[in-house]
């Protein structure tokens, strides 16, 4: 499937030239499909070559869609902190199907740690604005579990048993960020 972008730069390659340098990039590391498909482009092949490349790639186990969505979200969780929100937005950009990507954020998540990944970054974001006047305080760190992708439902409880735990009036320092 042809997405419409040309984007190629530069000194174009063979068709085998270019199977052999995506073996070579999917075997380091696992890539979507779109992301081949723009370095294929890159390299200034045609369509059908483009299209033949890829489903040599596919039919050999060098690309697969599930196997990279579950690395991702094994990776961006655990690594990078994102809630289920980013990575599934994330996903989608990159062109995965959404079956795909739920199936994934399913297996590849636990509810429990999904939970303490959100309480320890909010733990973490709660210290630099602990001083705040607390509905600021609470803003600041209801905008940054939105940012990382967690999900309000999620993330206000959280927000509240920090903010009830801090003794909001000792920590009220009268300063305004």
């Amino acid at each position: 499937m042809f997405t419409g972008k040309k984007i190629s730069q530069g000194k174009r390659i063979s068709e085998a030239n270019a199977l052999a340098r995506a073996m070579a990039l999917c075997a380091a590391r696992e890539m979507a499909p779109d992301d081949v498909r723009d370095k294929l482009l890159a390299w200034g092949l045609e369509d059908d070559e483009l299209e033949r490349v890829l489903e040599r790639l596919i039919d050999e186990k060098y690309l697969d869609e599930e196997r990279f969505a579950r690395a991702f979200v094994h990776d961006k969780f655990l690594f990078n902190g994102w809630g289920r929100r980013k990575i599934s937005y994330s996903l989608w950009q990159k062109g995965i199907d959404t079956a795909v990507v739920t199936a994934a954020l399913e297996e590849g998540i636990d509810d429990e740690e999904y939970e303490a990944m959100a309480r320890k970054l909010l733990k973490g974001k709660w210290s630099s604005v602990q001083g705040r006047e607390p509905a600021r305080a609470r803003a600041a760190l209801a905008r940054f579990a939105a940012d990382r992708g967690f999900e309000p439902a999620l993330f206000f409880p959280l927000i509240d048993e920090l903010v009830a735990g801090s003794d909001d009036d000792d920590d009220y320092q009268g300063t305004v960020e």
